[in-house]
């Protein structure tokens, strides 16, 4: 019963959103701004039109909207289209990761003489907190920019090139941090480097590649079907949600019968299942018409509901280190992007302008951090 009252008032608090987004259109700026100003409005620091408890109830809506988000963001790389784009993805990955990891994690690590819980920590310990933070300040968010691109409607070269460099930054940020928990567990225990955790990182990372190939056919399958279009809708929805649905069950699933954990990455598995679908079947278009059809609705809940779960009383007592770890970030990723752009000769104003793309963050930052938090109680 909680949940039909919940889903109703989300529908109203979505409705105003949407407005607000249309409002915000009108002024020149993203849709997706006035929806997370609307849900935080809505929620529960400011008029309280829903309680603490609404991002819990309506957790199905913000993972079946990711896994929607993640099938656009997969069917956006369309080899054919970004070929002749993989030496400035590939340039811009790998200068963004150098520098953004080098530059936050020195940041952060002078830093944590002024974090609450970090304050009298030995030196070792606080260059683990600056290892594993620079890591996860490094991971990008798909969802967000794919969102902003469709609002916008943007097309072209730094467009593609763009997404694509942000979908390849969660494949290395995931592969980084293997090795940065490993760094931590020996400064942090003083024990051996713990390959064991990197092996399973990897187990991970290889479970949900695999798994999106064979969601990727599940929807070639879907697609070829000569089915009514709305039935293809509602399948390829609850696709989406059993993603996410399979990897909470391979969770419980390792820990009640392994000896570890197994943490597949749902948004990683609906992206690579988009990847399939655009580059390897001929259903190309019919995804796409999908997508387009579902993708106004499923950008309004996703971040009304974001707005919802921003935790404003926790931001406001961290400004100050959030501004600071905000306007460090920035700094790398211009600093990376702009580098790895001139380096892939790039013109000056597209490798000025790259880190607006990439400076998103969401997501694989949050599964990682309570990754550390379960392997550093």
């Amino acid at each position: 019963m909680d949940l039909i009252i919940y889903t109703f008032s989300f529908v109203f608090v979505s409705l105003a959103s949407y407005l607000i987004g249309k409002l915000f259109s009108q002024w020149g700026l993203p849709k997706i701004t006035g929806y997370l100003l609307a849900g935080a409005v809505a929620g529960p620091f400011v008029l309280a039109l829903m309680d603490a408890d609404s991002g819990t109830q309506l957790r199905y809506i913000d993972e079946l909207s990711l896994a929607v988000i993640a099938f656009v963001a997969g069917s956006e790389l369309y080899l054919k289209e970004i070929r002749s784009r993989l030496k400035t993805i590939s340039l811009l990955t790998t200068a963004v990761m150098i520098v953004g990891t080098i530059l936050m994690g020195v940041s952060l690590f002078f830093l944590t003489e002024f974090i609450s819980f970090t304050q009298g920590m030995p030196i070792v310990s606080r260059l683990a907190v600056a290892i594993l933070g620079g890591v996860i300040l490094l991971a990008l968010s798909p969802a967000s920019t794919i969102a902003v691109i469709k609002d916008v409607r943007a097309r072209g070269q730094y467009t593609s090139t763009v997404l694509g460099v942000t979908v390849t930054m969660d494949v290395v940020v995931i592969l980084l941090f293997a090795v940065a928990v490993a760094i931590a567990s020996v400064l942090l225990t003083g024990s051996g480097f713990n390959a064991s955790f990197v092996g399973l990182l990897l187990l991970d990372l290889g479970a949900a590649i695999g798994i999106g190939f064979l969601v990727g056919k599940v929807l070639q399958f879907v697609l070829a079907r000569p089915w009514n279009h709305y039935l293809k809708i509602g399948l390829v929805l609850a696709i989406g949600y059993a993603i996410f649905a399979l990897a909470y069950a391979v969770v419980q699933f390792s820990y009640a019968n392994l000896p570890f954990e197994i943490h597949i990455e749902p948004i990683l598995i609906a992206m690579i299942g988009g990847f399939y679908v655009t580059n390897f079947t001929n259903s190309r278009d019919e995804f796409d018409e999908i997508l387009h059809d579902v993708g106004p609705a499923v950008y309004v809940a996703f971040f009304t509901l974001t707005g919802l779960g921003l935790k404003l009383d926790i931001l406001f007592t961290t400004l100050p280190i959030a501004l600071a770890l905000f306007a460090v970030r920035a700094g790398s990723i211009f600093l990376g992007g702009y580098v790895g752009g001139r380096l892939a000769g790039e013109s000056e104003k597209h490798s000025r302008y790259y880190w607006l793309g990439l400076i998103t963050q969401a997501g694989i930052a949050l599964g990682l951090a309570r990754e550390v938090a379960n392997e550093f109680p």
